[in-house]
C-alpha cells in the first residue's frame, strides 16, 4: 500500500468514525444528552463539545496560526511517543483516565444537540481538509500537548482513536454499549 493509499484509508476511517459518533449522539434521547453519566464524568453533551473542541487547536496549527501548548518536556515527549503512540495506533484504543488539556474542556453546558452536533461534524470536516492541504508541505506536524510533534498520519490516527474512545463512553451513557 502506498503512503498516498494509507493516508486516503486514514480519512477514511476518520470520517467513518465521525459519522458513527454522530448517528449515535443523534438517536440519544434529549434527556440525556445533558445529564452526566455519572458523579464526575462527563454528559454525552460534554463529550461531543470536547471532541469538536479538539478539533480547533490542530486546524489552526495546520493553518500556520499556533495550536497546543506542550505540557510536558521533550525527553517525557520522547518517552511517551515511544511507549503510549504505537500501542494507540495499533489498537486504535486510548489508555483511559488522561485528563484533558485545558483548550478542550468543555464549558458548562447546557448544550443543544442538534447545534452541537452539527458543530462536530464542521469541525471534523474542517479538520480533514486542512490535513489534506497539509500534505503538500512534508515537513508539515501537529502538536500534541503530551506526545509533542507528529507526522499528520500519526495526529489523524490519534484523533481517530480519541473518536473511538469518546464514542464507546456516549454508547455506554445511551445504554447501548460500545460499537
Amino acid at each position: 500500500m502506498t503512503e498516498d493509499t494509507a493516508f486516503d484509508a486514514a480519512v477514511a476511517a476518520h470520517r467513518q468514525a465521525l459519522t458513527a459518533y454522530i448517528a449515535s449522539a443523534t438517536q440519544m434521547a434529549a434527556t440525556r444528552w445533558n445529564a452526566a453519566r455519572d458523579v464526575g464524568k462527563w454528559s454525552p453533551a460534554e463529550i461531543t463539545e470536547h471532541l469538536r473542541l479538539s478539533y480547533v487547536p490542530a486546524i489552526a496549527e495546520l493553518a500556520g496560526q499556533g495550536g497546543f501548548r506542550m505540557r510536558t518536556p521533550r525527553w517525557q515527549q520522547l518517552l511517551l511517543r515511544l511507549w503510549y503512540l504505537p500501542r494507540i495506533l495499533r489498537r486504535g484504543r486510548m489508555p483511559t483516565g488522561v485528563p484533558a488539556v485545558r483548550e478542550v474542556r468543555p464549558g458548562n453546558g447546557p448544550f443543544d444537540q442538534h447545534a452541537l452536533l452539527l458543530a462536530l461534524q464542521a469541525a471534523g470536516e474542517q479538520f480533514l481538509d486542512a490535513l489534506g492541504a497539509a500534505r503538500s508541505r512534508p515537513s508539515q506536524r501537529v502538536t500534541h500537548p503530551f506526545l509533542g510533534k507528529l507526522t499528520l498520519a500519526e495526529g489523524l490516527g490519534l484523533s481517530t482513536a480519541h473518536l473511538r474512545h469518546h464514542h464507546q463512553q456516549l454508547d455506554g451513557a445511551a445504554g447501548t454499549g460500545p460499537v
